[in-house]
């Protein structure tokens, strides 16, 4: 008995081994597809950023969400690509411009939360993402910037860089 289990593990070890000496270097998976690229280069996406980003979201293991600039972008990981739907451009028709200063997600509602730089918090519903945010002025003309939100309590709690303060929504 004892011989047998000595024999598997010893197996399994050498199975083990054999996987990381022959896998080539280049070939990764996640989550559930093989994907191949050079050595020494990076995932095959490209998150095409155009400014600094203020906020990344591991929404679950497949949604990603990115915020830079006046811009909130949803991304399949599993893919590694853009959703195909995603959020409306910041306009200011819409009173939705501003400079993203930070994203939250709200958990079981599936919403995020973007704080933006002229004071508003924009609500976006994942449901729903090609429609308008939901526009909650919190602090006008204030510099608005990291936040957090509580989903045991439901409130957000927004940093002010204007007044040095953190709000609570």
């Amino acid at each position: 008995m004892r011989s047998a289990r000595a024999l598997i593990k010893g197996m399994a070890a050498t199975a083990a081994l054999c996987l990381a000496l022959l896998a080539p270097p280049d070939l990764s998976a996640f989550p559930d597809a093989e994907k191949v690229w050079e050595a020494g280069g990076g995932p095959p996406f490209n998150f095409g950023l155009s400014s600094l980003t203020s906020g990344f979201l591991l929404i679950s293991d497949r949604e990603l969400a990115v915020s830079y600039g006046e811009v909130l972008e949803l991304f399949d990981m599993g893919a590694f690509d853009l959703e195909p739907e995603q959020p409306p451009s910041l306009s200011v028709e819409k009173e939705t411009d501003g400079i993203i200063g930070g994203i939250a997600y709200t958990g079981a509602s599936r919403k995020i939360l973007a704080s933006q730089q002229d004071g508003d918090l924009l609500e976006f519903t994942l449901a729903n993402i090609t429609a308008e945010p939901i526009v909650h002025v919190l602090a006008e003309e204030k510099k608005l910037g990291p936040l957090a939100h509580d989903p045991r309590s439901g409130y957000s709690y927004v940093s002010d860089s204007t007044s040095l303060s953190i709000i609570s929504y």
